[in-house]
């Protein structure tokens, strides 16, 4: 009886993913964060990427919780110096309760380098 409990308990317990990728001269930055967590709790994803001089970032999120709870979507994405900046935010939910997705974008110009 104990354990049906403690493993109810453990299945309800919030799942969270941190993801951080930085490069600081050229090329492209790919991020993939893939949650599932079929029986319930909420999903916690969390994408952070700084690119420096140039090229592309591409984020993709993509979170499946088929059975309820909430699932926070969070990508935040800083690039100096120009290039473009992609955020796929894919959020399936077939059965209830609340998606909130939040896209912040930013674009610096200066940075302060020291080598």
């Amino acid at each position: 009886m104990q354990k049906a409990s403690n493993a109810r308990r453990a299945s309800r317990v919030a799942l969270k993913l941190h993801g951080a990728a930085s490069s600081a001269l050229s090329g492209a930055v790919d991020v993939h964060n893939r949650v599932e967590q079929p029986f319930g709790a909420s999903v916690d994803v969390h994408s952070h990427v700084e690119q420096l001089f140039g090229a592309s970032v591409d984020v993709h999120n993509r979170v499946e919780q088929p059975f309820s709870a909430s699932v926070d979507v969070h990508s935040h994405v800083e690039q100096l110096f120009g290039a473009s900046v992609d955020v796929h935010n894919r959020v399936e939910q077939p059965f209830s309760a609340s998606v909130d997705v939040h896209n912040s974008r930013e674009r610096l110009l200066c940075v302060v380098v020291t080598l």
